[in-house]
């Protein structure tokens, strides 16, 4: 070899190692630390955020529910400006107990006119209530943990914690 390549072969092996070493375990105290701290924070806004597209879903549903009960009405209201012959001829029969002039009730019958039960023509327009999915609960132990007003201190807590034991010095490494 060259006296120009004796000098180098130290220096590669060096950085070599500094490059593949194993990082010092205090990193991984820090990054667990903040990593907790991090969940303590975001976890809380994103059960929030859950809950309120839930209510705002709740919200949406019941506001389709009332248009379709308001384009009911109105359908049911230019039926009978149009003066539709069946729904003339069942308000008659269920409002006014009348018969048009041109029937006759069935002879032998077992129940009259009369006993028919008054029919509410509102009830039969509603359309059914939009049955709301349950509010979602957290899901995991650690959201659990992050969203719980009793837990959720000693989350912080911990993580501080572990973040001051990631910042001690490392002893017996014998660097200064």
């Amino acid at each position: 070899q060259c006296r120009a390549c004796k000098g180098t072969e130290p220096i590669e092996l060096s950085v070599s190692r500094a490059m593949f070493s194993l990082p010092s375990p205090s990193w991984l105290f820090l990054i667990a630390g903040f990593a907790l701290l991090a969940c303590a924070i975001v976890l809380p806004a994103q059960a929030e955020l859950r809950e309120v597209e839930w209510h705002r879903d709740q919200a949406i549903a019941a506001e389709a529910v009332q248009q379709e009960r308001y384009s009911r009405h109105r359908r049911y209201l230019a039926a009978i400006e149009a003066r539709d012959p069946v729904v003339i001829r069942s308000l008659m029969l269920t409002q006014l107990r009348e018969l048009p002039a041109d029937r006759s009730p069935l002879t032998g019958q077992k129940f009259a006119i009369d006993r028919l039960p008054d029919a509410d023509v509102l009830t039969d327009l509603d359309p059914p209530e939009a049955s709301p999915p349950p509010l979602p609960t957290p899901r995991s132990l650690l959201e659990r943990l992050a969203t719980g007003h009793e837990h959720r201190p000693w989350l912080i807590v911990a993580g501080v914690v572990v973040i001051l034991i990631g910042l001690l010095p490392s002893g017996g490494s014998g660097r200064p």
